[in-house]
This record gives structure tokens, C-alpha cells and sequence, in this order.
């Protein structure tokens, strides 16, 4: 897991410590775990390349790694069955996750959490306002 920064004990002066502090870092697929708060931090796309060569033209695979454009929304580990991860989005959706084209990034519970709970709310509110209508 990462690195747990606790809040100073107060003294005299004001404490300006952040209240917790745990990075998140890449997860390799022998680490990931049903409940796990993850993230895509890279995708990897392939395209096939012509090559205009004088000589002989060729076919080539270029990969292109990216940070996912969603990167830092949690998705929470339902099933893992490698190289594929089953998982449910703070949004609700379910996805599956293939580690053979993502980079997984390991996130604080805390954040994961809050997360969720910020969209299930946000969820209930919009079907609230819904239903007035």
C-alpha cells in the first residue's frame, strides 16, 4: 500500500499538516484484490503504420501509450480473473479493465470512498429533481 501520513499532535503553533496523505502508485495484476480502489493511469493503443519506403513498403504496429483521459476516477475491483478486472465505476457503470492494454494505479480507500459516496449522492439528487418535474 502507500506511504500514510498521520496529522502532528497540536502544540502551541498551528498545525498546517494536510489530515492524511497516501499517494497512489501503480499496482501490478499479482496485487490487485476484490474491494481495491483503482484507477487507469495508462492505456496503450496499437495501430498498424505503412512504412512509404522507396524500396519496399512495409506493415508495421506502432503502440502509443497515453494517461487515460478519465484517469483518477476510482473504479471499485469486483472480480479479477487475469488479465481481465471486472469493476464497478463511482458513476454506477460496470466495466472490465484488460491489463494487457491498462496500467492500473492503486488509490487511497479514503479517496475511493469519497468518491462514491459524492456520486451516489449526486445520483439521488438528480432522480429527485427528476421526479418533481
Amino acid at each position: 500500500m502507500g506511504t500514510t501520513l498521520t496529522k502532528k499532535a497540536k502544540t502551541k503553533d498551528k498545525d498546517t499538516t494536510p489530515h492524511s496523505f497516501t499517494p497512489s502508485r501503480l499496482i501490478g495484476p499479482e496485487d490487485l484484490a476484490v474491494g481495491q480502489y483503482v484507477t487507469i493511469a495508462e492505456e496503450t493503443d496499437e495501430y498498424v503504420v505503412r512504412s512509404d519506403a522507396d524500396v519496399s513498403p512495409t506493415l508495421f504496429v506502432q503502440s502509443v501509450t497515453t494517461m487515460a483521459g478519465y484517469a483518477g476516477w476510482p473504479s471499485r475491483i469486483k472480480a479479477v480473473s487475469l488479465p481481465y478486472v471486472f469493476v464497478k465505476r463511482a458513476s454506477g457503470s460496470l466495466a472490465v479493465f484488460d491489463l494487457r492494454r491498462h496500467r492500473l494505479a492503486l488509490l487511497a480507500p479514503e479517496f475511493g470512498k469519497a468518491v462514491f459516496k459524492a456520486e451516489a449522492r449526486k445520483d439521488r439528487k438528480s432522480k429527485r429533481s427528476t421526479k418533481r418535474k
